[in-house]
């Protein structure tokens, strides 16, 4: 009665690590098809922005703090800096002759610069040619965002970071308690069972 209990627990204990395994496995298969999406987008966004690169392709930074982005082209001269954001439909052209937003030329590179980002600065960045500046709507060419980011919100993320760091030490306690209990249960009974054979 005691084997037939002991392999009955055992088909169970195996049912469930097979059950996990195969979610494991799932979830592998879907992070994989995921990244290979991805990778497949950015490839085609780099083909696509083949006549205008800039990079980089996303900035956060704190409040009054200076970022630059930088647009390679062929003729630098052509270059005109545009910007977009949640509510605009259409790409506006940037004013680089402000105090805190202004602009360096080279033969190969136009870099847009600003001294101090305001929380107004977020949006989207993208350099084009000139003469699109009359219709800008014909603009295709991919962009480099900003994100400004308060205080408030740095500490935000640090208390979520901390969060999710006490959240996996507990999950992994969790995990060794589940694994452990259950084999320590197992060579208990096995133990036990042997002592009654040895009595017997």
């Amino acid at each position: 009665m005691f084997s037939c209990h002991f392999i009955s627990e055992m088909a169970s204990l195996c049912k469930s690590l097979a059950a996990l395994r195969t979610q494991l496995c799932l979830l592998v298969l879907i992070s994989g098809e995921i990244s290979a999406s991805r990778n497949t987008t950015l490839q085609k966004s780099d083909m696509f922005c083949s006549n205008f690169w800039q990079h980089p392709r996303y900035i956060a930074a704190k409040k009054n703090t200076q970022v630059h982005f930088i647009c390679h082209s062929r003729n630098s001269n052509d270059v005109q800096w545009y910007k977009m954001t949640g509510q605009d439909k259409t790409p506006r052209v940037i004013d680089v002759n402000g105090p805190r937003v202004y602009e360096e030329r080279n033969v190969s590179f136009v870099m847009i610069i600003f001294s101090k980002i305001q929380p107004e600065d977020n949006g989207i960045y993208l350099c084009a040619n000139k003469s699109l500046a009359r219709d800008p709507g014909r603009i295709r060419t991919c962009g480099s965002e900003l994100r400004v980011i308060g205080f408030s919100t740095i500490e935000q993320v640090q208390r979520r970071n901390s969060v999710k760091d006490v959240i996996i030490m507990i999950q992994s306690i969790l995990l060794v308690i589940f694994v452990s209990v259950p084999m320590l249960l197992l060579l208990e009974r096995v133990s036990i069972g042997r002592l009654l054979l040895k009595y017997h």
